[in-house]
């Protein structure tokens, strides 16, 4: 959370244990009341999320697209090359103008320092998709997965095999290993679309399940 206030989901390290375990439990109780009456809950209706790509993506994209859907909101989608910081306009006018239009950006982009510009500039939350140094978003999705394996994290030693994905099947890993048993990688694809939801509720303010 930034000092004014905005709760920004920048890194993990910004933000409380208490407060990730409270995004972990609203993505397994939305995850939880899928197809049932309470999933017509509608909490960031009218609310509008603009993604910025800087770099090809696909669970990152679909997820997000998805989880603002499902919780009522709206979506709008940009690259850097249909967007003015792609022709010189600077990161902080892009988070001035963006933040007079949508409720959040998300932003998926190598430059670390290029988010903590956006969100610098930002009225409205910021969220990060990916960047060299954080990818946030992932590692609640890997705990979400762990946990639901394996139960509470904290002390845990049995193993289970874990991927972003894509995989290069051969070069990093054999097809025995992602399709065997102890790999829980699609769980964990799924999850992103369950964390993305704890993490947009959370940013927004909006009462989840």
């Amino acid at each position: 959370m930034s000092a004014s206030g905005i709760r920004h989901f920048l890194d993990l390290s910004d933000i409380s244990k208490a407060t990730l375990r409270a995004m972990i439990d609203s993505s397994r109780a939305m995850k939880a009341q899928r197809g049932d009456a309470g999933a017509s809950r509608r909490p960031l209706a009218d609310k509008t999320l603009a993604m910025i790509f800087d770099k090809p993506s696909t669970r990152t994209r679909v997820s997000f697209e998805v989880a603002m859907q499902q919780l009522g909101g709206n979506v709008i989608t940009l690259t850097g090359q249909e967007m003015q910081f792609g022709r010189g306009e600077t990161l902080a006018d892009t988070a001035r103008v963006l933040s007079r239009y949508v409720d959040a950006i998300m932003i998926r982009i190598l430059d670390h320092e290029a988010l903590a510009e956006l969100a610098r500039h930002s009225t409205v939350p910021v969220i990060n998709g990916l960047t060299r140094r954080s990818h946030p978003c992932q590692v609640l999705a890997d705990v979400m997965t762990f946990e639901e394996h394996r139960g509470l994290i904290r002390g845990k030693t049995g193993a289970l095999f874990m991927h972003c994905l894509p995989a290069h099947r051969g070069e990093e890993v054999t097809d025995e290993v992602i399709d065997g048993p102890q790999s829980v990688v699609f769980d964990e694809a799924e999850n992103r679309l369950h964390a993305q939801k704890g993490i947009l509720a959370w940013c927004l303010d909006a009462s989840a399940p």
